[in-house]
């Protein structure tokens, strides 16, 4: 949760200042971006808190420090997270054909759809590992 910001204590700071508490300097349109828009991660939207003072827009460097402790709570996956597809993934998989059931299997269905060349395959055969696994993150 934010924590409002604090006028009495905190030291404000426009957002052309506040730009360089940050490493990569982004712009001060970016942090109004921030302040209006938000960001989006992980279906959470998180907003730089800041206050309109004498006809700018400020911010102070706790309210930073929160908006990215929040960005990176977001982004974090916990251990006991589901990982791999959904089911609506898995349905629309099996129903276009690419899917029957393991690896194995699917490895040999998309084999199969891969038109065949002269050239020499890996020795993992037409689909390696690693192509297997690009397309299971796709879907």
């Amino acid at each position: 949760m934010s924590v409002p910001i604090d006028l009495q204590h905190d030291k404000l700071l426009t957002l052309s200042q506040a730009c360089k508490l940050l490493p990569h300097r982004p712009s001060p349109a970016t942090l109004w971006r921030w302040r209006k828009k938000g960001i989006l991660i992980n279906g959470q939207r998180i907003k730089l808190q800041a206050v309109r003072a004498g006809g700018s827009w400020c911010t102070t460097s706790a309210a930073m420090a929160d908006f990215i402790e929040r960005q990176t709570e977001a982004a974090s996956v916990p251990d006991d997270a589901p990982a791999g597809r959904t089911d609506a993934t898995e349905r629309r998989l099996q129903a276009a054909g690419l899917l029957k059931g393991d690896a194995d299997e699917m490895t040999v269905q998309v084999a199969e759809t891969l038109p065949r060349t002269n050239t020499p395959q890996p020795a993992g055969g037409p689909v390696g590992r690693s192509t297997l696994n690009s397309l299971r993150k796709a879907f």
